[in-house]
């Protein structure tokens, strides 16, 4: 009788591991795909930047706006901010 209780106690503590591994297993995966989908987003975003910055429009854009350079022949004229 004693070994038939000890066999029983093995038995749902294997059970209760199995049970907490794959709970485990789920949160997981459950993380990883949701990972997954934001890297995804990310990457998709990225590659429509790269398609935009590949266009003339964006490059003379980027480099009047942020490089503060102009075309040949364009006369520049500077203004004082506001006080």
């Amino acid at each position: 009788m004693n070994k038939s209780r000890k066999n029983r106690k093995m038995h749902i503590i294997a059970g209760i591991v199995a049970i907490a591994l794959i709970l485990y297993a789920s949160v997981t995966l459950i993380s990883i795909k949701a990972h997954t989908q934001r890297a995804q987003e990310q990457k998709a975003a990225l590659e429509q930047k790269i398609d935009e910055l590949g266009t003339t429009k964006s490059v003379v854009e980027i480099a009047e706006e942020e490089l503060g350079l102009v075309q040949p022949g364009a006369v520049v004229i500077e203004t004082e901010p506001e006080s």
